[in-house]
């Protein structure tokens, strides 16, 4: 499971089409600056998937809000918007509904993220008496291990937005509310919600079937920038680059050489200062020309 933020407005138009050889291309968008609400969207790796909740940022719940939402569709109300604790012991009653975790032999296994909502309390001790095996994905790797993030919810806003522009072109003058994002959001749904998409989340995850391979050696190059020996006493030693020194050079002891720094010299026609250094390393004569701009 997961959840993703969406707007009462369509994001940025990524494609217009346009005759050939116009120079001015315009498009239908909101002026609004728009109202956000969140979706709690759930799949297996058969291509099953639960009915989706909506996080709507008011006090008080509607009916109306869900009327023609997808089948199945519960609505929750947030201060914020976002989810919260309560609201993820509230989804996880609505996911025991659909998936149906009976006895310790038939356990479900939820994948979801870190988020603190996820780490409530009594969410954590619901899941535990209905047999809801919880695993947490590692941070900052969501978009590689999270089926929904990596096959699903691109889709859902893609579609999402092509419903808001649709809606716009129909209803011109008229601004989209709470209200009518339920009919929107089950038309981007539907479509979206595949077997297909579902199926190749899983596998191009490496999780079902399992794949410890799915992924190249080269995504993990990043991670070596924070393996850091540990010494003796349990403290981190950042690792050295050295760069290649040839063979048949000598050491520069800094006894050995002097810097003799000539005063600058400066235009007024020119606005560039040039220094000019001789330092001397060993009866050898090094001039280093260095150009500063003001």
């Amino acid at each position: 499971m997961d959840e993703s933020g969406f707007s009462t407005v369509q994001n940025q138009t990524k494609r217009i089409v346009a005759t050939k050889g116009r120079k001015q291309v315009g498009t239908l968008s909101s002026a609004e600056r728009g109202q956000h609400f969140t979706a709690v969207c759930c799949m297996n790796a058969i291509g099953q998937y639960v009915p989706p909740t909506l996080i709507f940022p008011r006090k008080n719940m509607k009916k109306e809000l869900t009327d023609k939402a997808p089948t199945g569709c519960v609505g929750l109300p947030s201060e914020s918007g976002w989810m919260t604790g309560e609201h993820f012991l509230t989804w996880l009653k609505h996911f025991v509904k659909y998936s149906k975790p009976n006895s310790s032999d038939n356990k479900v296994l939820l994948i979801l993220d870190g988020h603190s909502s996820h780490k409530h309390l009594s969410a954590l001790e619901y899941a535990k008496e209905n047999n809801i095996v919880l695993f947490c994905l590692p941070p900052h790797c969501t978009h590689r291990v999270q089926p929904l993030d990596v096959t699903f919810f691109g889709p859902l806003t893609t579609y999402y937005n092509s419903e808001v522009t649709k809606w716009f072109r129909s209803h011109p003058g008229r601004t989209i509310t709470h209200y009518q994002v339920g009919e929107l959001f089950k038309e981007a749904h539907v479509k979206s919600a595949t077997v297909s998409n579902a199926t190749k989340g899983f596998a191009a995850t490496g999780i079902f079937p399992f794949n410890e391979d799915v992924f190249p050696e080269w995504i993990f190059i990043p991670s070596e920038t924070t393996n850091n020996e540990i010494n003796s006493n349990n403290s981190l030693e950042p690792v050295e680059f050295m760069e290649s020194i040839p063979s048949n050079s000598e050491p520069i002891s800094s006894k050995t050489a002097s810097a003799e720094p000539m005063p600058s010299t400066s235009s007024t026609q020119n606005s560039t200062v040039n220094y000019f250094d001789e330092i001397h390393l060993k009866d050898k004569t090094v001039n280093d020309n260095l150009s500063y701009e003001k």
